[in-house]
């Protein structure tokens, strides 16, 4: 068995590390780190690119990329920064899950304006005494943020599937 990346797959991740290097940098990466920003330019210019649709079904107007290609994608984008990468990748996961499983106004509503840039979208990631919480099995949570004061604050209640924009947090601190 040949475990030699193929041509093309040796391309693609030439091309996403040259796009990191050319397009984003390091200095980029860790102002937005440091201030804890969503790394908007970043999403808009892979949007741009097509890139944000790896992972969403080409009848919906991705390009169904495979596993090794998207693995490639992920170790390019994250180079300077897991936490950019991390923005990223969570809306792929999501608009990948509103291909898959979503209604066709759901996709409409959130995968349109996804690939074309100009929104992000995340879901809550939640365990089982939140899931608790927010009803009965099969309920969706809605991620709502607020501010108390300088941290930003998760509340989360029931409500629609999806809500926008991934929130980079380091350290455990949280309100209820």
């Amino acid at each position: 068995m040949d475990f030699q990346f193929t041509h093309e797959q040796r391309l693609w991740g030439d091309t996403v590390h040259a796009f990191m290097d050319k397009e984003v940098g390091r200095e980029y990466t860790r102002e937005h780190d440091a201030n804890r920003e969503f790394p908007e330019d970043v999403f808009k210019k892979m949007a741009q690119q097509g890139w944000l649709g790896l992972l969403v079904d080409e009848q919906d107007g991705g390009s169904a990329a495979d596993p090794i290609m998207f693995a490639l994608f992920c170790e390019a984008i994250g180079k300077f920064s897991l936490d950019t990468a991390a923005c990223i990748m969570t809306s792929m996961f999501t608009a990948t899950n509103i291909s898959r499983h979503g209604s066709a106004e759901q996709k409409k509503r959130y995968l349109v304006p996804f690939l074309a840039g100009e929104r992000p979208c995340s879901m809550v990631i939640t365990g089982f005494s939140m899931a608790t919480r927010c009803g009965a099995p099969g309920r969706t949570c809605r991620m709502r943020l607020s501010r108390f004061s300088r941290a930003p604050v998760l509340d989360v209640t029931t409500g629609s599937a999806f809500s926008w924009y991934p929130i980079p947090r380091r350290g455990s601190r949280s309100r209820r």
